[in-house]
């Protein structure tokens, strides 16, 4: 892909860990699966130049270090976490976090 002319991909993982995906995104965690996306940012990592290879994460679906593990899972392989939020839609909000505004 890189070498066809896409300077830069992101695979929008916004779940930050198999419970998130599993509970927020059910088909894409049984059609495809975390780890497969994991796997696909860090081969693209290798393939495009350093900071090229992005994924979104949603930083309200998990607990606070649940996202940071993600966030620094991502940057070890050299992916470029951009975060989100899923602004505050309450059914897609983390057990046990407040509500936004509140």
């Amino acid at each position: 892909t890189y070498a066809a002319g896409v300077d830069v991909v992101c695979y929008s993982l916004e779940a930050p860990d198999r419970d998130s995906m599993e509970r927020m995104f059910p088909g894409r965690a049984r059609l495809l699966g975390r780890e497969r996306y994991i796997a696909a940012l860090a081969h693209a990592a290798k393939v495009f130049p350093k900071g090229a290879a992005w994924s979104v994460i949603l930083g309200d679906l998990a607990p606070v270090e649940v996202t940071r593990d993600a966030v620094l899972e991502l940057t070890a392989m050299g992916g470029v976490p951009l975060l989100g939020l899923s602004w505050g839609v309450s059914a897609v909000r983390a057990p046990g976090l407040a509500p936004v505004g509140g």
